[in-house]
């Protein structure tokens, strides 16, 4: 058993590396608050064991995007947890043309999936297709995972942002290909 790291204070990239260090796997989601921008706001894996987790565990980690700075008619304030109208959505994510096998995608709201498609041959498939409920400006974190592999790491494989208004997903950063490429 190892002790999850204080995380609090710490950048995303701090976290994550902290958590390596400790030999513990990271989620990563993404949300409004009060905590700086890029700063961990909040963390946990197992909350029945006393943060103490098994080695290789996966801990959920929210990053903040600070305080909301959309329009004002997207907050509304009378309800106590989520702030936010939402709208369902298709996210369509590119998939490399050279995959073969089968494949998860999958969003996670902490440690569960909470959007997911599965394809079973991914050969020739140019996107696969998350619905969500997305509000304005959330960003998520697709994870990709090789079905039958012999590694059972999830790859962090893209980030994209939800514009309420517009309707429509920006990529944030890049895909991560190439570790998707050497998943066997």
């Amino acid at each position: 058993m190892v002790k999850i790291p204080e995380l609090f204070e710490l950048t995303e990239e701090q976290a994550v590396a902290a958590l390596k260090e400790a030999g513990l796997n990271c989620l990563i989601r993404y949300n409004f608050d009060s905590t700086k921008k890029g700063y961990v706001s909040s963390y946990y894996g197992d909350p029945d064991t006393d943060n103490y987790v098994k080695k290789g565990t996966y801990i959920a980690v929210d990053i903040s995007l600070g305080e909301y700075d959309g329009p004002i008619e997207m907050v509304k304030p009378e309800f106590a947890t989520w702030y936010y109208p939402t709208k369902e959505s298709e996210l369509k994510v590119p998939v490399p043309d050279v995959l073969s096998g089968s494949y998860t995608f999958n969003i996670y709201f902490g440690t569960d999936p909470e959007y997911t498609t599965t394809t079973d041959d991914i050969n020739g498939v140019k996107n696969i297709t998350l619905d969500v409920n997305a509000s304005d400006k959330e960003r998520f974190v697709v994870y990709a995972k090789k079905n039958n592999s012999a590694e059972e790491n999830l790859i962090r494989y893209a980030t994209y942002e939800f514009d309420y208004t517009a309707e429509t997903w920006t990529l944030i950063g890049e895909l991560n290909t190439d570790e998707l490429l050497r998943a066997k």
